[in-house]
């Protein structure tokens, strides 16, 4: 398995400017936040309160995401939400693996939130997520162009 780096959030992961950018920070955050633990949960509880809380996050985001993606009318929308699916059915996955491990052998847990984070959660986030970029922008600029003063002149 190979391991990722810190994720250090920019400008240009950017893709609505707002709500769905804040919530891919606070991804990224959760992401750090499983590195700099070094990838192993000490206990099961552990493992399993922070795995809920994601859950519940992506759960949000993806709602979110979606809706968003209704709204500037992104052509691969069906798709999109397959990818979700994906990361909905993997995270289940790991809370029904974390049912079944003892609590003093996380070995298998910890690999798979890894795997999660490096293949499912940060892929979506820099390849998926990053396909909508362009239509997001069209959408602010169109957004723009019907709140320019300008553009509400009568001519007589």
């Amino acid at each position: 398995m190979g391991s990722i780096m810190e994720i250090k959030w920019s400008d240009q992961l950017s893709i609505d400017g707002g709500l769905l950018d804040e919530e891919h920070k606070a991804m990224i955050q959760k992401t750090n936040m499983f590195l700099k633990m070094g990838k192993t949960f000490d206990s099961a509880d552990q493992a399993r309160q922070f795995l809920i809380g994601l859950k519940e996050h992506l759960a949000i985001h993806t709602a979110h995401e979606e809706e968003y993606l209704q709204q500037i009318d992104f052509p691969d929308l069906q798709q999109h939400s397959k990818s979700h699916e994906k990361l909905n059915v993997e995270m289940d996955a790991l809370l029904q693996l974390l049912d079944r491990v003892k609590f003093y052998d996380l070995t298998e847990i910890n690999r798979r939130t890894a795997h999660f984070f490096s293949h499912f959660l940060v892929g979506h986030f820099l390849n998926e997520d990053m396909k909508m970029k362009a239509y997001s922008a069209a959408h602010r600029k169109a957004q723009d162009a019907e709140q320019d003063p300008e553009h509400d002149i009568t001519y007589i």
